[in-house]
């Protein structure tokens, strides 16, 4: 995965395009002379496969190691920065990425949660 690391901002900013899912450190926005060259502290690619499968829609909560994420056709991804661990929820139920966060965009699936 692009530019992961492993922690969350103090004071993230998320973005939710159509073809990805941003984390952003707000600190480093306020510095308008690095808004230019500004990087994400995280991108997940949106992929068949990937974390994110379907595109993000809004962050639903958040805490300092944790990320709820409300994508299209009902998925919500959580996102695990103390684990580096991902899963979704579905209707059909819970399900857990195959891979760590650092693969997030590796298309490594998922498996039903027990």
């Amino acid at each position: 995965m692009n530019n992961i690391s492993f922690n969350l901002p103090e004071r993230p900013f998320f973005s939710c395009e159509k073809s990805s899912f941003l984390i952003i450190d707000s600190a480093k926005m306020r510095d308008v002379s690095a808004l230019e060259n500004l990087e994400p502290s995280c991108q997940f690619i949106v992929g068949l496969g990937n974390v994110f499968g379907t595109a993000p829609k809004f962050v639903v909560e958040h805490s300092k190691s944790h990320v709820r994420v409300a994508c299209e056709e009902e998925i919500i991804v959580i996102l695990d920065f103390d684990d580096l661990a991902a899963a979704i929820e579905t209707p059909e139920g819970r399900f857990l990425y195959k891979g760590g966060l650092d693969q997030a965009n590796d298309a490594m699936g998922f498996m039903k949660a027990i």
